[in-house]
């Protein structure tokens, strides 16, 4: 087994440093750090120091993804007895293609023997959703996680900044299945009712005096309608006597009608607010009126009360 991969993973170096088809085109700058931190790896590597030559090999293939480094990714999970983590690095090197004969062979080989100790869940989703679950954070869906036999935590984050926990339970040999679905959308909050209109002493009495006031401007507004309403009568006399020929007798005797509908409208809107608002206000503490009732009509307002 050490001589297996040894020799394993002396080839995917060669192929990966001398640059082997790339799956991606990252910049210079990216390859020339990757192909660093495949060194990096590659001497972890060599001294046995297994789980950070698979850290420094997955930085790496981040940088410039290659399934060569993954594949070696998963010799040195292997290496660091992580088996979930390596079933992972294989299947993704195989998964991405690239892999020449031999290395394709080791890949299933190896990730055949680590699923026959591990279980796997698919987590399927939008596209907007990331999941978390044992080593595995923040991955996008579609993507297959291997996971040691027992019951396991996925955490689901959706776009909206909402979160949802589900708990599954993965069996040796067996790929569980977990879909997620998009967030319910929260109903909107529905409009508190406003609260009644209530009137204190002080308000009823403000009413109650209001009502008198309007009504007395009503009531001179009338005063005044009945005067102008005089006048524009003289001036239309004025006007007939004269044979119809004083045009400003005629013009006075318009204006002043005019004027004097004027002052009819005023005093209507005068009674009738006054009316409102006497009723309204109208104080009901003691042995006063206690029940107040109005009845409006063409030309009258009808008022009544119980005491």
């Amino acid at each position: 087994m050490l001589a297996r991969t040894a020799r394993a993973l002396g080839l995917a170096t060669a192929l990966v440093v001398v640059g082997a088809p790339a799956l991606a085109q990252p910049s210079n700058d990216d390859v020339v750090v990757a192909r660093e931190t495949f060194r990096a790896g590659e001497a972890a590597y060599q001294r046995g120091d297994y789980e950070a030559a698979a850290n420094s090999f997955e930085v790496s293939y981040r940088l410039a993804p290659h399934p060569f480094t993954m594949f070696n990714a998963g010799l040195a999970w292997q290496g660091a007895k992580q088996p979930e983590r390596a079933a992972d690095a294989f299947h993704r090197a195989i998964t991405l293609g690239g892999l020449d004969d031999d290395q394709l062979a080791d890949a299933t080989e190896r990730l055949g023997e680590l699923r026959q100790q591990l279980g796997a869940v698919r987590i399927e989703g939008p596209d907007e959703a990331r999941v978390a679950v044992g080593h595995v954070d923040e991955a996008k869906p579609p993507v297959l996680v291997h996971l040691l036999p027992g019951d396991h935590e996925v955490l689901i984050r959706h776009a909206d900044g909402t979160e949802a926990r589900r708990t599954i339970t993965v069996s040796k040999g067996e790929t569980t299945t977990l879909t997620v679905d998009l967030p319910t959308p929260k109903p909107e909050p529905e409009a508190p009712a406003p609260d009644p209109v209530t009137f204190g002493d002080d308000d009823h009495d403000g009413l109650f005096i209001g009502g008198w006031v309007a009504v007395g401007l009503g009531v001179a507004a009338g005063g005044t309608a009945i005067g102008l309403g005089i006048a524009a009568l003289s001036a239309r006399d004025d006007f007939e006597a004269s044979g119809n020929t004083d045009a400003d007798a005629r013009s006075d005797a318009a204006t002043l009608r005019t004027v004097t509908n004027v002052m009819w409208g005023v005093a209507g809107a005068g009674v009738v607010t006054g009316t409102i608002l006497l009723i309204v206000g109208w104080p009901t503490k003691g042995d006063g009126l206690s029940d107040l009732s109005v009845d409006l009509g063409p030309g009258y307002v009808g008022l009544s009360g119980a005491f």
